[in-house]
């Protein structure tokens, strides 16, 4: 199964912001249907940089597919060595996390 696709935001139903923060598809605001609830932790700015970070996962998992197509290119075109190393262990890392978030 897929995710939810298209851009995702935070809103605050009904205004009360003690009830959490919701993440929610851009294209469907119908509440209740949202992606993730975060409830208050011990500082709401807390709760706040967790939203975002959520919201901003189908712009990340898009960018780091994005970059390991050019990682690919860079380690062909790198000479052997340290470097070309680095990137390919880099490389791994980032397509473990693409497969993780699929």
């Amino acid at each position: 199964m897929e995710h939810t696709k298209g851009e995702w935001t935070i809103e605050t139903p009904c205004g009360f912001p003690y009830s959490g923060l919701y993440v929610v598809p851009v294209v469907r605001k119908d509440f209740p249907y949202y992606i993730a609830q975060i409830r208050q932790l011990r500082e709401r700015e807390e709760s706040e940089a967790n939203a975002r970070l959520i919201a901003s996962s189908p712009a990340l998992l898009a960018a780091c597919k994005q970059d390991a197509e050019l990682a690919n290119v860079a380690i062909v075109m790198t000479p052997t060595g340290k470097e070309r190393n680095r990137l390919t262990e880099i490389n791994i890392l980032r397509l473990q996390a693409i497969a993780s978030a699929e």
